[in-house]
């Protein structure tokens, strides 16, 4: 969607938020591009718009990330790993996936 939106005539600027799904569109000055031009464009590629304003998405960027704690049986692994110098692979799957599957069998 970044790059649609980019590719609209007077569009300055465009910030994404991935995590809240948020997308902030600078138009340029003197510009005539409307928002309900982009709230169209949007829609054509299937999503649906709701117009926030400048302050709530700043006021969410201002906010502190909060550390998530590392499970220690993962800070385990990670320094016998350091400790002799070797990698550390992390494989994440799902039984619904069949990547995921086959590369469960290949590792096997």
């Amino acid at each position: 969607m970044k790059k649609a939106l980019e590719g609209l005539t007077d569009v300055a600027k465009v910030e994404v938020d991935y995590r809240r799904d948020l997308f902030r569109v600078t138009v340029k000055k003197g510009a005539r591009l409307s928002f309900e031009r982009i709230r169209r464009e949007i829609e054509k590629l299937g999503y649906k718009v709701k117009k926030v304003e400048k302050e709530a998405f700043e006021k969410q960027e201002t906010r502190k990330k909060k550390k998530k704690a590392t499970p220690l049986w993962l800070k385990e692994r990670l320094r016998l790993a350091k400790q002799k110098k070797k990698l550390l692979l992390l494989v994440f799957s799902a039984k619904w996936c069949f990547s995921c599957q086959e590369l469960h069998k290949r590792l096997e």
